[in-house]
């Protein structure tokens, strides 16, 4: 699988021709122009004594010539440069350079870890663990203020051009031995250098402390194009390096958006950077090395979702165009400036190796931009605001089966001030969620509510007759009950039990509980074992309310034996519906809340069991301080993007004392929006509009809300970019090239064991009638990766078998695998623009056979 980033595009001719004009050039053209200028500069190599092999300048240019070894092999099979870089290492032992803190000689060892990934040889790799383990275990403590010539002051990264050479190195260390000493080495000093030279107004870097209070000819302070240039682009190594969600990596996301905001307003006219950033005019000349640097930054922002494309593109294409500008036709780079501490005068002349390593840096993530001429390029705009049926994503609401009469009337004609009519709840919410006794389900044994209790019925009919799915939390315990929830037979039959207000309800550890127990979930499973029928299955059940807090056991020493029991229990027989488990701090206990500081010890462990087992999780108290606290706030993080979160609120506004919440909440709005920030604050899947009044309430004091989590929370995917052919030939293997994104703020699961990654991306072939003829599903696509903020793009390669000749119209859809051919039967909706077949598949581009 290749990363490619969506370059420009549309499904149709006419729209294609507009958008292919903001195109800078071709592959093919950008391609060229990196070779030419990789083997000028491989071909005149500069021998001054600042040139060794493994000072700073080369390894700089053997950032930008290992991305393009890269490109040149995968794409061309051209593996000279390879052979080139190899070289180099093996001749110098793969050592880094002398000193042993400072940061310009650790430079090369970025490149070094590149080919040991590449050539997997322990040989490539030992040297820089033995400088770096050294540096970790024997941190330098000196000053930061740098003069020049005194060695002692330069050990730690007290000039800002350090954070491009060092701290790349200790991010790739970090993820190739996963050994976290690397990343907070370089978290510390990073953080050090930043907060000693990052000027908060200017938001640039000084170039060192030298440069505080200093003035340029027109009174604004001085800044270093090419110190910022370094910066940036080391940010983007550093970025290619840490994990999507590692905590530590936010920081520099931040950092690396301000900083390309700032830089991106500072550009010239001409397209490049010069070498003084706020006083141009002192220093006419263009500067390559930092335009390089600037633009390799810039455009792998964009090309990995960090930055807008919109308002980054037009200053990446200016500025790939004014470096092209600077190559003449030998293939040598001009306008680099020299080497010095100071913004210095630059001639069309001057070249430099760290010149040529931005520009390649440069080149490569441009590459990923560029059109191919063989190939349809197709944008595809998001539609955020469309509420999709998709599973496990959006709104529900629940009932049970002692509803009013006119329960659907009412919400079919659901009032809302901000629209000034009525609305269906069908149309927002995509499940209803049912929580009632097991009585109700099964009153007696062997026979079933389903099909027994009209009320029941009544209330499932009406939600599948909306085209809503169903949700079950089946409750056992009595207590604050009209009715016992456990059916007379199973106490008939000799099950132990306790009493409450004249009540019964059963011990969970009693055997004859179990049995009977577990004979009905067998049957349920039967029944709704079904994902078109059911969207999930809460499945513990047990405890007050059913939700698994001041528990009573015959022998409270079998607590964790009966979770392992319920949750094995549902895991055995619910093998295709999602199952959640209500998360809090008392798992199972023999308590309820008791203070925030107060939890179980044990109610981690058995809860992270749930998950492993394929439990996703749920809440039944967000907004309630009391009882969503820290504890809650810090368990479901590690599980956040890992298994769904569901929300439900606790309070209910016409009933409880909201007012005494520590929130401070004044009115109803400001439950819904507390419940509301605590789901996006868990990344939440799913919003529960309970029942009732708490339903109104959404829709008469919250209505806005209830918007922003159709279009903001739970997952909506779509493709921005697709690259598909114009032609092929019948019995050939094609490219495909496709970029998907998530607009949620949560995830699609499929990689719960209940979906076991069912849900794929497919190409199909579509004739005159929108019918699909042939269909392709590119396997490697899992689509629980897509985060919000993290495009992730794929290469498809499918062999077009049996393809009669003609011309077809190339589609694309989210298929369920479990379905149909496997290949050909839509899962998911598409949050895109653009024009679908009744059948759920995305037109994109016509392609003729041959």
């Amino acid at each position: 699988m290749k990363i490619h980033r969506q370059l420009t595009a549309a499904a149709f001719l006419f729209i294609s021709m507009a958008i292919m004009a903001q195109v800078p050039c071709s592959k093919k053209e950008v391609k060229e122009k990196m070779k030419q200028v990789a083997d000028w500069q491989i071909s005149n190599p500069n021998t001054a004594h600042e040139h060794h092999d493994l000072d700073w300048t080369n390894g700089a240019l053997y950032v930008g010539m290992v991305d393009w070894a890269k490109l040149a092999e995968e794409e061309y099979n051209d593996s000279t440069y390879y052979q080139w870089l190899y070289k180099i290492g093996r001749r110098n032992c793969w050592q880094p350079h002398q000193r042993l803190y400072h940061a310009d000689d650790i430079t090369v060892s970025q490149s070094f870890i590149d080919l040991y990934r590449k050539y997997k040889k322990e040989e490539i790799l030992a040297p820089t663990l033995a400088r770096t383990e050294w540096i970790v275990n024997h941190p330098s403590n000196g000053t930061f203020k740098l003069e020049y010539g005194d060695n002692k002051t330069l050990e730690r990264w007290t000039w800002c051009d350090a954070l491009f050479m060092a701290p790349p190195v200790y991010a790739k260390l970090y993820r190739e031995t996963n050994n976290r000493k690397y990343l907070q080495f370089m978290d510390n000093e990073y953080r050090a250098t930043y907060e000693y030279l990052f000027d908060k107004e200017e938001n640039l870097f000084y170039r060192d402390w030298h440069y505080f209070g200093k003035k340029e000819a027109n009174g604004k302070k001085v800044f270093w194009g090419r110190g910022n240039a370094w910066v940036l682009a080391g940010l983007a190594e550093v970025l290619q390096e840490l994990p999507k969600g590692l905590m530590e990596r936010a920081y520099y996301e931040e950092l690396f958006i301000r900083l390309c905001t700032r830089i991106a307003g500072l550009q010239n006219e001409d397209g490049y950077w010069h070498a003084s950033l706020l006083d141009p005019a002192s220093y006419p000349s263009p500067e390559t090395s930092s335009t390089g640097f600037f633009v390799y930054a810039l455009a792998y922002g964009v090309n990995a979702g960090l930055l807008n494309e919109d308002d980054f593109m037009p200053v990446i294409i200016k500025g790939w165009k004014a470096l092209t500008d600077a190559v003449d036709a030998s293939g040598k780079l001009g306008w680099v400036q020299p080497i010095g501490a100071d913004p210095r005068k630059v001639t069309r002349d001057m070249t430099e190796v760290y010149g040529v390593g931005a520009f390649l840096a440069a080149g490569c993530q441009i590459y990923k931009m560029a059109v191919d001429t063989e190939a349809d390029y197709i944008k595809i705009w998001p539609d955020r605001k469309t509420m999709q049926g998709n599973p496990l994503s959006g709104w529900v609401v629940y009932a049970n089966e002692n509803v009013s009469d006119d329960f659907w009337k009412k919400y079919d004609h659901i009032y809302v001030p901000e629209k000034g009519t009525t609305v269906k709840i069908s149309d927002y919410a995509r499940a209803l969620y049912i929580r009632t006794h097991w009585s109700t389900f099964n009153p007696a044994e062997g026979v079933y509510g389903w099909d027994t209790n009209e009320k029941l019925k009544k209330v499932i009919q009406g939600a599948l007759d909306r085209g809503m799915r169903l949700s079950f939390r089946v409750v056992v315990d009595s207590r604050d009950r009209k009715n016992e929830a456990t059916p007379a037979y199973v106490f008939d039959a000799g099950a132990k039990y306790y009493t409450d207000n004249g009540k019964r309800s059963p011990y969970p550890d009693d055997p004859i509980f179990q049995e009977k127990y577990a004979k009905f979930i067998e049957a349920f499973a039967q029944k709704y074992n079904d994902p078109d029928l059911v969207e999930f299955i809460d499945g513990y059940g047990l405890g007050k309310w059913g939700e698994a807090h001041t528990m009573k056991y015959i022998d409270p020493k079998n607590r964790e034996a009966v979770f392992n029991w319920i949750t094995d229990l549902y895991v055995k027989h619910f093998t295709k519906v999602p199952l959640v488990i209500n998360y809090h701090r008392w798992m199972g206990a023999g308590k309820d809340w008791a203070g925030e500081e107060n939890f179980d010890p044990d109610s981690k462990r058995l809860l992270d069991s749930a998950c492993e087992k394929g439990f996703s999780l749920r809440h039944d108290a967000f907004g309630m301080r009391e009882y969503y606290g820290q504890w809650e706030r810090n368990y479901v993080k590690p599980w956040i993007m890992k298994r769904p979160v569901l929300l439900e609120g606790g309070w209910i506004v016409s009933k409880h004392p909201y007012h005494n919440d520590p929130s401070g909440y004044k009115t109803a709005k400001d439950v819904r929006i507390g419940e509301f920030e605590d789901g996006q604050e868990a990344h939440v899947n799913m919003m529960d509009f309970r029942v009732g009044d708490e339903t109104m309430s959404w829709f008469r004091d919250a209505y806005p809300l209830v918007e922003r989590f159709i279009s903001e929370g739970g997952y909506r995917l779509y493709p921005d970019s697709i690259v598909v052919p114009k032609e092929m030939k019948s019995g050939s293997r094609i490219k495909i090239v496709h970029r998907w994104n998530n607009l949620g703020w949560g995830y699609c699961p499929t990689n719960i064991p209940q979906w076991n990654q069912k849900y794929k991306v497919a190409f199909a072939l579509l004739n005159q009638d929108n019918q699909v003829v042939y269909s392709y599903l590119d396997n490697n696509t899992d689509l629980s990766v897509w985060i919000k903020g993290y495009p992730t793009s794929y290469e498809f390669t499918p062999k077009l078998h049996g393809v009669k000749k003609g011309t077809y119209t190339w589609a694309v859809a989210l298929v369920d695998t479990t379905k149909g051919n496997g290949s050909n039967v839509k899962g998911l909706d598409i949050s895109a623009k653009g024009t679908f077949t009744n059948s759920g598949w995305l037109k994109l581009s016509e392609v003729t056979v041959k």
